[in-house]
């Protein structure tokens, strides 16, 4: 073999490779994995620990790289409903909510 086709199949074999390394560190890859690689934190951040009693808010980064914050709050339907919201990083979003009970009432995104 000569050494113009060796260097040829170098060249050829150096492009493929950084091809494959650049696409699948630039995010081009997300279609697949849900998420772009090395861009941010998977984060959710709850100030009230999921605690029904205390308002709180979550915050942070979902499986997407989408920042979000949501604030606990009462029903407007129901003076006894309360809107809580606790962060759950196994789900894509980060985060879920749920209607509690309040049993003697919600007050500012607490139960009382």
């Amino acid at each position: 073999m000569d050494m113009h086709g060796l260097t040829r199949k170098l060249l050829i074999v150096t492009i493929i490779t950084f091809t494959f390394a650049l696409f699948f560190t630039s995010g081009a890859f997300e279609w697949l994995t849900g998420r772009v690689s090395g861009t941010c934190d998977i984060t959710c951040i709850d100030t009230d620990s999921g605690n029904e009693f205390v308002k709180g808010t979550i915050s942070g980064n979902n499986d997407y790289c989408q920042k979000f914050e949501k604030t606990d709050y009462c029903s407007e339907d129901s003076s006894n409903q309360l809107k809580e919201y606790r962060c759950d990083i196994t789900r894509k979003m980060n985060w879920y909510s749920e209607i509690v009970r309040c049993e003697t009432g919600c007050l500012d995104g607490a139960c009382v």
